[in-house]
């Protein structure tokens, strides 16, 4: 991993909520804060949300969304492509922890919709440097 990327993957597993802007139903993005769940490096965020959510309906008609998140003066921007997790092991261990990080069960495991999202292109502003990356 290069350099910008060791500092964004600190930066992100220290972060509890990151902000989402999915595509909304008229085109234009739709932005949010979701509580991260679970993340891999810098580019990889689980989150969820409930079934009948707008981040859900978006998501399933446009996979294309974006991330931000930052600590001080350093942010970094992702762009990429959110997936619904289908495997049944790993929905129950995010509805855990989600349940755990808001302190509520008012949602069942049935009405939460665990998704990842992951990165095909990171912008970092860090240490007042900026960096492009493709992957």
């Amino acid at each position: 991993m290069k350099p910008e990327e060791i500092i964004a993957a600190r930066i992100l597993s220290c972060a509890n909520e990151v902000f989402l802007s999915s595509v909304g139903e008229s085109g234009g993005p739709r932005s949010s804060i979701v509580t991260k769940l679970k993340s891999e490096d810098h580019n990889v965020i689980y989150f969820g949300a409930p079934l009948n959510s707008r981040k859900v309906q978006n998501i399933k008609s446009n996979p294309n969304a974006s991330i931000c998140y930052y600590n001080g003066s350093d942010s970094i921007t992702l762009v990429g492509k959110v997936e619904f997790v289908t495997d049944p092991s790993l929905k129950k261990q995010l509805w855990y922890e989600w349940c755990d990080k808001s302190n509520s069960m008012t949602m069942s495991e049935y009405d939460f919709c665990p998704m990842k999202f992951t990165t095909t292109e990171a912008t970092f502003w860090i240490r007042n440097k900026l960096s492009t990356f493709t992957y």
